[in-house]
């Protein structure tokens, strides 16, 4: 019986919404190229904080990608 993937989910982390919302742009555009369409795709900010404080932003980046 032949293997074949059905669908990825793809996780990242990046330091600026730019960026983020860049990774998503791309990921589209490279639908043809690669042979899958983008089903669900996002990103969400998360503070990290110490003590309370806010030390830096980091978006997570989700992307499921679904093969043809």
């Amino acid at each position: 019986m032949a293997r074949q993937l059905l669908k990825t989910t793809d996780v990242w982390i990046t330091e600026s919404e730019e960026d983020a919302m860049e990774m998503i742009e791309d990921a589209k555009n490279g639908q043809i190229e690669g042979g899958y369409s983008v089903t669900k795709s996002g990103y969400t900010m998360k503070p990290k904080k110490q003590k309370g404080e806010i030390l830096y932003l980091e978006f997570k980046v989700t992307i499921e990608k679904t093969f043809d």
